[in-house]
């Protein structure tokens, strides 16, 4: 464990950060393909061995980390305007509460991306959901007593 920190993303911020720097605390690190705020709340994306897995909630009943950084949904971020992505996400926050209460969550802002490429996308309308969404996690992460890291 890095720190005492848990880690929980989906796969491409995985993938960046592996990549990056913390090959040594992928047993600390929960990600899956496709996992976002829906399926965090009841996919099992913890494995300890081939055959053995977890929901998040049930993992960091068993680790009791010190913090949990929750970084979701930077893939899907045209669903923040939907309020079911918040409650989603708010659900998940009160899960890993339940099952770790005293770590302390911390709720990591959506990454600005650069003008080039939103607009070679098609989207340039990209950060604009970005801001918007940073703001309804800001949001959420003072409503439920959790850090924004921004």
């Amino acid at each position: 464990m890095l720190c005492g920190i848990t880690y929980c993303f989906g796969k491409t911020l995985f993938i960046t950060i592996i990549n990056a720097a913390i090959r040594n605390i992928t047993n600390h690190v929960f990600a899956k393909i496709g996992l976002h705020q829906g399926t965090a709340l009841s996919s099992n994306c913890v494995y300890t061995s081939k055959t053995q897995s977890y929901t998040i909630a049930e993992a960091l009943k068993m680790a009791k980390p010190g913090k949990v950084i929750v970084t979701l949904g930077i893939n899907a971020i045209y669903n923040y305007k939907h309020d079911s992505f918040y409650s989603q996400y708010e659900e998940l926050i009160n899960k890993i509460k339940k099952a770790s209460p005293d770590s302390k969550i911390i709720i990591q802002s959506v990454f600005p991306v650069a003008e080039y490429w939103a607009n070679n996308m098609g989207k340039p309308d990209y950060n604009k959901y970005i801001a918007y969404a940073n703001q309804k996690l800001y949001d959420l992460a003072e409503k439920n007593e959790c850090y924004f890291l921004y």
